[in-house]
């Protein structure tokens, strides 16, 4: 199923980038580069799977689950370790680092 989210930018960040150079907004927050890719987003049950297509690293699915009030943690990692059997992902394949450093290490 596809998810009807799209991300829109708030009325403050449309004000903020309106009256200022975004560039200048990031060098001065220390961003250190950027990552260009494309997001798809869909939903199973409670899990949001994100499918980013990065610029020059290729293809990548983030697991979201989503927690109820109160619900432990480890709740989640079951509900997302349960969704990457049922889509045969291994342990092996997971990255645990952001897209930025996967690029960096190109370099």
């Amino acid at each position: 199923m596809r998810s009807a989210q799209s991300y829109r930018p708030t009325n403050a960040y449309r004000s903020i980038v309106q009256r200022s150079c975004l560039p200048c907004c990031l060098a001065r927050l220390g961003v250190i580069g950027t990552v260009e890719k494309r997001r798809r987003v869909y939903i199973v049950d409670r899990t949001r799977v994100h499918l980013d297509r990065v610029e020059s690293l290729g293809d990548f699915m983030e697991l979201e689950v989503v927690l109820k009030d109160g619900e432990a943690v480890e709740a989640g990692v079951d509900v997302a370790n349960s969704l990457m059997k049922t889509l045969d992902i291994r342990q092996e394949n997971l990255v645990s680092c952001a897209y930025i450093d996967l690029l960096q290490a190109l370099d």
